[in-house]
């Protein structure tokens, strides 16, 4: 029996939106039923959906973000937990919908923080249209999660796209999406293409029990083993978080064998 309560439905061109409630959870889904956000309210920054947590544990296991770029904000859940746990990060999010950012604006406790910009634009058509980057780079990590009610939007995950992604950032610069291996040979056309466009170092990280993937592209290469947060720091971090950095670790290693060796 399904307990939600139905809090707002929307349509936008074909996608219809619905913002559902049950106990202390919020959650956006598209008409499939394809839950796209789900928040504590009690915790609103938590990490409520799986890959979530393993998406930006890859990126706080490997790196510091100083400037992200996301595509697609959903609900807005990687926009709170970074600025809630990065105090030093600057966001700007690329959103297509209008009606995705009224709801997370209405729905979901979208900060109103001077660190977080918002653009309202198509994915590719934005970044395509950004000027020249400055010489050190424009981002230090670009996050690609753009989703229709079907799949990723082809849009934004394309080879001109992935190029463009890379001239915008920073020399050391990471490049991560969310993928889904449901269907199969447009995910390995986009990892053949990620892997020419990055060659210094592409990893992939399937998700335990679903389609998801998170792919990681280092402009610079692999960090240094030695330049990872210590073990006592991640342990931490885990804590305060709410992320196994320790499992992250030991699923990437086991699915890159290149990784460190």
């Amino acid at each position: 029996m399904d307990t939600r309560r139905i809090l707002h439905r929307a349509k936008w061109g074909d996608r219809i939106l619905v913002v559902t409630e049950e106990g202390r959870e919020r959650l956006l889904s598209f008409g499939n039923h394809m839950i796209q956000s789900r928040m504590d309210m009690v915790c609103p920054h938590a990490l409520r959906l799986p890959y979530t947590r393993f998406l930006l544990g890859c990126l706080l296991l490997l790196t510091t973000p100083r400037k992200v770029l996301i595509f697609g904000l959903g609900g807005g859940s990687m926009v709170r937990f970074l600025l809630h746990h990065c105090p030093g990060c600057q966001l700007e999010v690329v959103e297509h919908c209008p009606e995705v950012l009224d709801i997370a604006r209405r729905f979901f406790l979208l900060p109103d923080d001077p660190r977080l910009l918002i653009h309202l634009a198509e994915g590719g058509d934005f970044l395509l249209g950004l000027p020249s980057p400055p010489r050190e780079g424009r981002f230090d990590t670009i996050i690609l999660d753009a989703f229709d009610h079907q799949t990723m939007a082809a849009s934004v995950y394309a080879r001109h796209i992935f190029r463009v992604a890379r001239h915008n950032l920073t020399a050391n610069g990471l490049l991560i999406l969310n993928l889904s291996s449901r269907m199969d040979d447009y995910y390995r056309a986009i990892m053949r293409e990620l892997t020419e466009i990055f060659p210094e170092s592409t990893l992939q990280l399937p998700l335990p029990g679903s389609h998801n993937v998170i792919a990681l592209a280092f402009k610079g290469g692999l960090p240094a083993k030695g330049a990872l947060h210590p073990s006592a720091h991640l342990k931490l971090m885990a804590e305060a978080m709410d992320i196994d950095f320790f499992d992250i670790f030991s699923r990437l290693a086991r699915a890159n064998r290149e990784l460190w060796h």
